[in-house]
C-alpha cells in the first residue's frame, strides 16, 4: 500500500472513532489490518503504530478485547521506537478504553496511564493534548461524588498490581506502572524515588534527603550503610570529589560492557537496544567528564549542600535510565514530576492523586 495512503486511513480510523461511525470504522479496520505491526511512516510525517489506529476501529465496533489488544502493542511498538508524542496519545486511548470497560482495577490503571500521557504531553509542549488529557484525569480521578467508581484495591487480570508500586524486597525493588511489573537490582537513586514518591507534593532539601536515607519511615525501604556511606550527614560537611575512585572504576567498567552491548546490538541490527545502550554510555561520559579536570585530576564539589545536590541528582536520573529501559511510561512520568536540586520533590497533578505502594 502507498504510504500516503496508510497515512490517510489512520486519519479516517481517527474520525471514524471521532463520531462514533461503526460502519465505516470496519471498513477501515479490514483495510489497515494487513499492516498490523508495521508503522504508518512517510518521507514528512509519521502517525505512529497501525496497531493504534486498528485498536481505535475496534473501539468504533465496542469490541474491547480486540481493541485492547491492538493498543498494548501499539503502545509497545511507538514507545520501543521512541515515538513518545503517539505512545502519549496511545496511553489516552488504552486510558478510555479502561474507563468504558470498568472492571476491577480498570479505573486506577486508567489514572496511571492517563498521567503518564500528560507528563509526556507536557514535557513536549502538546498544549491541547495536555489539556485533554488533563481534563480526562481530573474526571477519572473519582471525587467521592455519586456514580463516580472509587478505586478498588487488587490485581489487575494479568496478574500485575493495579496500584502503582515501587518497593524493595532484599537485594531488588519491584516495580508496577500503567499495567506494566518489572524488577530492578538495588541501587541508590531508587531510594531517593521512594522517599519522594511516599511524599507527593512535600519539597526535600538534599541535606534533609541525604538524612533521610539513614533513617526512613518506619516500615520503608533503608539504605545499605556500605552504599550511602558518601552522603551520610557525618560526610557531608567536607568538601571531595565529586565521583570518588570506586564510583570512577565502576563507571569505566561500565562504559566497556555497553560498548560489547553496542557492539552486539549493531551486529544484530538491533536499534532500540542499540539506542538505550548509546544513552547510556553518554550519560556516564558526562558524568566522567565533569567529574575529572585537566590532567586527570579530580574536581571537588564547594560546598555540603552542593555535594549532597550532585550526588542525589546522579543517584537519581540514573535510576531513572534504569526505569526507562523497563517502562518508558514510568520513566516520562517521573521525569515530568521529579523535580531536582538544591530541594527535591515529587509533584504529581493533584487533581488525580496517585497512591504509591512502597
Amino acid at each position: 500500500m502507498n504510504d500516503d495512503l496508510l497515512l490517510s486511513l489512520s486519519h479516517l480510523a481517527e474520525v471514524a472513532w471521532f463520531l462514533r461511525d461503526a460502519d465505516r470504522g470496519a471498513v477501515l479496520r479490514s483495510l489497515l489490518l494487513p499492516y498490523r505491526g508495521l508503522v504508518v511512516d512517510t518521507l514528512e510525517w509519521s502517525t505512529g503504530a497501525v496497531d493504534r489506529y486498528l485498536g481505535l476501529t475496534a473501539l468504533t465496533a465496542g469490541d474491547l478485547h480486540a481493541a485492547e489488544r491492538h493498543l498494548r502493542d501499539a503502545l509497545h511498538l511507538n514507545t520501543q521506537i521512541g515515538a513518545h508524542p503517539w505512545a502519549a496519545r496511545t496511553q489516552a486511548d488504552l486510558a478510555a478504553l479502561l474507563l468504558a470497560r470498568d472492571q476491577p482495577g480498570d479505573r486506577e490503571r486508567a489514572v496511571e496511564l492517563l498521567a503518564a500521557a500528560l507528563g509526556t504531553a507536557r514535557r513536549l509542549g502538546m498544549t491541547a493534548f495536555a489539556q485533554r488529557a488533563g481534563e480526562d484525569l481530573a474526571r477519572a480521578g473519582g471525587d467521592g461524588r455519586p456514580g463516580q467508581a472509587q478505586p478498588r484495591p487488587g490485581r489487575a487480570a494479568d496478574g500485575i498490581a493495579s496500584w502503582p508500586v515501587c518497593r524493595r524486597e532484599g537485594e531488588y525493588w519491584s516495580i508496577a506502572f500503567a499495567g506494566q511489573g518489572f524488577r530492578l537490582k538495588d541501587v541508590k537513586g531508587l531510594h531517593y524515588l521512594a522517599y519522594l514518591l511516599r511524599n507527593p507534593g512535600r519539597e526535600f532539601h538534599v541535606l534533609d534527603l541525604a538524612a533521610a536515607g539513614q533513617g526512613v519511615q518506619a516500615g520503608g525501604p533503608r539504605m545499605s550503610p556500605a552504599r550511602d556511606d558518601d552522603l551520610h550527614p557525618a560526610r557531608l560537611s567536607d568538601t571531595g570529589p565529586v565521583l570518588d575512585e570506586q564510583a570512577k572504576t565502576a563507571y569505566r567498567a561500565r562504559l566497556r560492557e555497553l560498548e560489547e552491548e553496542l557492539a552486539e546490538a549493531t551486529s544484530w541490527a538491533d536499534p532500540v537496544r542499540a539506542a538505550r545502550a548509546r544513552q547510556e554510555m553518554q550519560f556516564l561520559a558526562d558524568e566522567l567528564a565533569a567529574a575529572v579536570g585537566l590532567g586527570g585530576r579530580d574536581r571537588t564539589t564547594g560546598s555540603a549542600a552542593e555535594r549532597a545536590r550532585v550526588n542525589i541528582t546522579r543517584a537519581i536520573r540514573a535510576a531513572l535510565a534504569r526505569i526507562r529501559a523497563h517502562s518508558p511510561a514510568l520513566a516520562d512520568h517521573l521525569d515530568a514530576t521529579i523535580h531536582t536540586g538544591t530541594f527535591c520533590s515529587y509533584a504529581p497533578d493533584p487533581r488525580a492523586p496517585i497512591t504509591w505502594r512502597t
